[in-house]
């Protein structure tokens, strides 16, 4: 299989998928917690690491391919070998939606109830080398090349939402033993109940802790303080609701946020416009510009 270093691959179509293929060693001060408004399918083709993926940590082996809903916060943590090689594409929900049927909804792998909501899937490895060969090429300049390479990259679609169906959601999800487990029950909580009060203080009351232990444990598990990882998590739900809803001013409470000028201010920092305008791009469904994650 060709080696690609930090390159887009399909350049052709790249406002509905994009295929990076990157062999590296990843350190930690190299990556950050980070989220998209479209899927990721990050895929491990050799080496080892621990992923974190939305207060979850997951192991990664040869073979796993983590299926990674919109909006939820993760990052690589560790390399635990010498040699890390992975493929990860990107995918718009929009271009799943219009290449689906109603047999057949090819976004149905990234579809979960619950607060489990991406998945963790285990193949053979040289499966999934095999699975991923074809769009490890540049398509040809010549007529109908896009359209082979994109019938491929479908077709990987339906193998993945397939495997998806013939597997029971315990074997797909299986996190790694916890380093901490509290601040996994404090993670948990943080998902359930963005709405409520989450300042240090309560928080630490109902965990028995003290507030400032709470606030060097979550550091240390995370990479990121409470207020910087409830502040993102808030803001992530925000985009959310306001493509449910449709208006800033009556979602910013369920979010938590008890100002409407302070949401309005903490969303313009975080994702460099207006709710207003965020809602213009997504009326005329402007593809998002996609960038390399380290």
């Amino acid at each position: 299989m060709p080696q690609y270093k930090n390159e887009l691959i399909n350049t052709m179509i790249s406002e509905r998928f994009e295929v990076y293929h990157v062999k590296d060693v990843v350190a930690p001060e190299q990556t950050f917690y980070h989220s998209h408004d479209y899927y990721e399918i990050h895929c491990t083709l050799a080496g080892s690491g621990t992923f974190f993926l939305d207060g979850r940590e997951f192991p990664l082996n040869p073979g796993s391919v983590l299926l990674i809903q919109q909006n939820d916060l993760h990052r690589i943590l560790n390399q635990t070998s010498n040699f890390f090689e992975r493929v990860y594409i990107f995918v718009m929900p929009q271009y799943l939606e219009a290449h689906s049927t109603p047999q057949t909804n090819l976004a149905q792998c990234f579809q979960t109830s619950g607060p489990l909501r991406s998945r963790l899937l285990q193949l053979p490895p040289e499966k999934l080398r095999e699975l991923l060969a074809p769009l490890d090429q540049q398509p040809e300049q010549s007529y109908g090349a896009d359209f082979f390479y994109e019938e491929k990259f479908l077709q990987l679609m339906v193998y993945f939402n397939r495997l998806v169906q013939e597997q029971e959601q315990p074997k797909m999800l299986k996190e790694s033993p916890a380093e901490n487990p509290l601040m996994t029950e404090v993670l948990r909580y943080i998902a359930e109940n963005l709405a409520s009060d989450l300042r240090q203080e309560p928080l630490s009351q109902r965990f028995f802790i003290n507030k400032y232990a709470l606030g060097r444990q979550f550091k240390a598990a995370t990479g990121l303080t409470l207020h910087q990882y409830i502040l993102k998590k808030r803001l992530l739900l925000s985009k959310q609701l306001l493509r449910e809803q449709g208006s800033a001013s009556q979602i910013f409470t369920q979010c938590g946020f008890t100002s409407y000028s302070h949401f309005l201010r903490c969303f313009k920092e975080e994702f460099h416009m207006t709710p207003k305008e965020f809602l213009e791009k997504e009326k005329k469904r402007q593809f998002v510009s996609f960038e390399h994650e380290g």
